[in-house]
């Protein structure tokens, strides 16, 4: 990431509230998605 050469916005799959979490947090562990799940408390 510092070298320029990967591109963390590419990672992240969705970004979801802290409401939202928590109907998703018990399923997050069958890997459903390829991406990266970001939860935002400024949401």
């Amino acid at each position: 990431m510092k070298a320029g050469k990967l591109y963390s916005e590419k990672l992240i799959e969705r970004i979801v509230s802290l409401e939202e979490s928590i109907r998703i947090l018990p399923e997050m562990n069958k890997f459903k998605s390829s991406g990266v799940t970001v939860i935002n408390s400024l949401m």
